[in-house]
């Protein structure tokens, strides 16, 4: 990247080894680099102190209870979370309903079935991304079928998580197709903010200091059609929400005090916008 006009220039590539990337994520050492795709498989890779993408360290397949099934049940990991302990990598998993729990080894990237192997949620939640509040107490997962959030305790000895509650995104009285995308927890754990692609909002959580729980406080519309992705500038004062089926990127205003979102009438055209990410300069 370069540092004065912000331009790209290609390192090198490899196999993501399988079809479809869907999530990325790095380990807290920036050491390791971590892949999920739409065949099924997750995968980790070394990072060379050059920048570039050394060679492929492991690779798991999830695999289904039932041969051949129809295509919304088949493997398909949405997001890989690394646990701010940097030891257990967690993976949800649409198609399976399911998310993985592994061992993670940072030195190497080696990856091992910790014990329970996975957590089943309940039929037709679809879970697609996770994060753990800043300090680690907590982890949140967002599920795409359900247009829900569900609240977890993480328990670092055994990197387990112990269910606390499951909120939706909707409003009471929608009526519709159900669909969620992402989530994005602030910087000081007192808000959490969920796109809901059902009905082109974003959700605005308070998050309890003491035991996790979330608190509706703000639905916001997010100035376009299909929210995939929102995350706050490196300062925490904008949320950046990307609506991915109209083609821009909608800027809201963060209210340091009670999180609310207010929008600021600015937006970026951008063609079918999926992800957006910062980088901060040294």
């Amino acid at each position: 990247i370069d540092a004065r006009t912000g331009s790209l220039t290609l390192l090198n590539k490899v196999s993501g080894g399988g079809g479809g990337t869907t999530h990325l994520a790095f380990d807290r050492t920036a050491h390791i680099l971590v892949a999920a795709n739409f065949a099924g498989q997750v995968t980790t890779f070394h990072l060379n102190p050059d920048g570039t993408l050394g060679e492929r360290v492991a690779r798991i397949q999830h695999a289904s209870p039932v041969p051949d099934p129809p295509f919304p049940n088949r493997p398909h990991p949405h997001g890989v979370t690394i646990a701010p302990d940097n030891r257990y990598l967690f993976v949800p998993d649409t198609g399976l309903n399911k998310v993985f729990s592994y061992k993670f080894d940072s030195k190497s990237g080696a990856l091992a079935s910790n014990a329970p192997p996975s957590m089943d949620l309940p039929a037709g939640y679809g879970p697609r991304r996770m994060a753990f509040r800043p300090d680690g107490r907590f982890a949140y997962l967002i599920e795409e079928n359900d247009s829900s959030v569900t609240a977890f305790a993480y328990e670092k000895t055994r990197g387990e998580l112990k269910l606390l509650q499951t909120i939706s995104t909707l409003p009471t009285e929608f009526k519709g197709d159900k669909s969620a995308a992402e989530l994005w927890i602030d910087r000081t754990g007192r808000f959490l903010y969920a796109a809901s692609r059902s009905d082109n909002t974003i959700v605005v959580f308070s998050i309890a200091a003491r035991n996790g729980t979330l608190s509706l406080l703000q639905r916001v519309p997010t100035e376009g059609k299909s929210p995939r992705h929102l995350v706050a500038d490196s300062a925490g004062r904008y949320l950046f929400v990307a609506n991915s089926m109209s083609n821009n990127v909608a800027i809201f205003r963060i209210d340091a005090n009670d999180g609310h979102l207010s929008p600021t009438g600015q937006e970026l055209a951008v063609p079918e916008p999926t992800c957006v990410q910062f980088v901060v300069s040294e």
